[in-house]
Protein backbone atom coordinates (compact mmCIF):
# COMPACT_ATOMS: atom_id res chain seq x y z
CA UNK A 1 0.00 0.00 0.00
CA UNK A 2 1.37 3.40 -0.95
CA UNK A 3 0.60 6.93 0.18
CA UNK A 4 -1.29 7.48 -3.09
CA UNK A 5 -3.52 4.49 -2.32
CA UNK A 6 -4.16 5.86 1.16
CA UNK A 7 -5.18 9.24 -0.28
CA UNK A 8 -7.45 7.49 -2.77
CA UNK A 9 -9.20 5.69 0.09
CA UNK A 10 -9.71 9.01 1.91
CA UNK A 11 -11.24 10.60 -1.21
CA UNK A 12 -13.51 7.58 -1.72
CA UNK A 13 -14.58 7.78 1.93
CA UNK A 14 -15.44 11.49 1.60
CA UNK A 15 -17.44 10.82 -1.56
CA UNK A 16 -19.26 7.83 -0.06
CA UNK A 17 -20.39 9.87 2.96
CA UNK A 18 -21.03 13.03 0.92
CA UNK A 19 -18.56 15.07 2.92
CA UNK A 20 -17.83 16.94 -0.27
CA UNK A 21 -14.90 18.80 -1.69
CA UNK A 22 -13.56 21.51 0.59
CA UNK A 23 -10.38 23.48 1.17
CA UNK A 24 -7.66 22.02 3.37
CA UNK A 25 -5.10 24.31 4.98
CA UNK A 26 -2.43 21.68 5.49
CA UNK A 27 -2.05 17.93 5.14
CA UNK A 28 0.42 15.13 5.63
CA UNK A 29 0.11 11.53 4.51
CA UNK A 30 1.92 8.23 4.64
CA UNK A 31 0.80 4.69 3.71
CA UNK A 32 -1.18 4.20 6.95
CA UNK A 33 -2.33 7.66 8.06
CA UNK A 34 -3.57 10.97 6.67
CA UNK A 35 -3.66 14.15 8.77
CA UNK A 36 -5.19 17.42 7.69
CA UNK A 37 -6.08 20.83 9.03
CA UNK A 38 -9.42 22.33 8.01
CA UNK A 39 -10.00 26.06 7.47
CA UNK A 40 -10.20 27.99 10.75
CA UNK A 41 -13.46 27.77 12.70
CA UNK A 42 -15.14 25.29 10.31
CA UNK A 43 -16.60 23.22 13.14
CA UNK A 44 -19.46 22.03 10.91
CA UNK A 45 -16.98 20.46 8.48
CA UNK A 46 -15.05 18.97 11.41
CA UNK A 47 -18.29 17.36 12.62
CA UNK A 48 -18.97 15.88 9.14
CA UNK A 49 -15.60 14.15 9.20
CA UNK A 50 -15.87 13.01 12.82
CA UNK A 51 -19.37 11.62 12.27
CA UNK A 52 -18.05 9.17 9.65
CA UNK A 53 -15.01 7.78 11.44
CA UNK A 54 -14.88 4.53 13.38
CA UNK A 55 -13.32 4.45 16.86
CA UNK A 56 -13.11 8.24 16.85
CA UNK A 57 -11.37 10.06 19.70
CA UNK A 58 -12.10 13.77 19.91
CA UNK A 59 -10.11 16.21 22.01
CA UNK A 60 -10.16 19.95 22.41
CA UNK A 61 -7.18 22.10 23.39
CA UNK A 62 -7.49 25.75 24.39
CA UNK A 63 -4.59 26.78 26.60
CA UNK A 64 -4.06 30.15 24.89
CA UNK A 65 -5.71 32.56 22.48
CA UNK A 66 -5.79 29.91 19.73
CA UNK A 67 -7.03 26.41 20.36
CA UNK A 68 -8.03 23.46 18.25
CA UNK A 69 -10.31 20.48 17.98
CA UNK A 70 -8.76 17.19 16.96
CA UNK A 71 -10.30 13.88 15.96
CA UNK A 72 -8.54 10.63 15.22
CA UNK A 73 -10.36 7.63 13.82
CA UNK A 74 -10.47 5.04 11.07
CA UNK A 75 -12.22 5.03 7.71
CA UNK A 76 -13.82 1.88 6.29
CA UNK A 77 -10.59 0.85 4.55
CA UNK A 78 -8.88 0.71 7.96
CA UNK A 79 -6.66 3.74 7.41
CA UNK A 80 -6.23 6.21 10.25
CA UNK A 81 -7.40 9.79 9.70
CA UNK A 82 -6.58 12.77 11.88
CA UNK A 83 -8.58 15.96 11.34
CA UNK A 84 -8.03 19.26 13.17
CA UNK A 85 -9.60 22.70 13.08
CA UNK A 86 -8.28 25.88 14.72
CA UNK A 87 -10.61 28.00 16.83
CA UNK A 88 -10.42 30.92 19.20
CA UNK A 89 -9.34 29.55 22.55
CA UNK A 90 -11.99 31.56 24.37
CA UNK A 91 -14.76 30.01 22.23
CA UNK A 92 -13.56 26.50 23.05
CA UNK A 93 -13.28 27.26 26.77
CA UNK A 94 -16.68 29.00 26.92
CA UNK A 95 -18.46 26.15 25.13
CA UNK A 96 -16.67 23.50 27.19
CA UNK A 97 -14.88 22.03 24.19
CA UNK A 98 -11.69 21.13 26.03
CA UNK A 99 -10.32 17.75 27.02
CA UNK A 100 -11.86 14.47 25.89
CA UNK A 101 -15.11 15.13 24.05
CA UNK A 102 -18.04 13.29 22.53
CA UNK A 103 -19.29 13.94 19.04
CA UNK A 104 -22.59 15.13 20.51
CA UNK A 105 -20.84 17.86 22.50
CA UNK A 106 -19.08 19.18 19.40
CA UNK A 107 -22.26 18.97 17.31
CA UNK A 108 -24.21 20.95 19.91
CA UNK A 109 -21.53 23.66 20.06
CA UNK A 110 -21.46 23.86 16.24
CA UNK A 111 -25.25 24.32 16.13
CA UNK A 112 -25.09 27.07 18.76
CA UNK A 113 -22.30 28.85 16.86
CA UNK A 114 -24.36 28.84 13.66
CA UNK A 115 -27.44 30.13 15.50
CA UNK A 116 -25.53 32.99 17.14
Amino acid sequence: MTTVHTLLHVVEHAERWRIGDHPIKQFAANPVRVSFLLPDQHTDLFVKWARHLDDERITGFAAGPIGHLHVRGRILSGHTIEVSVLHEGQFLRTTGLVGALTLGEVEQAARKAVAA
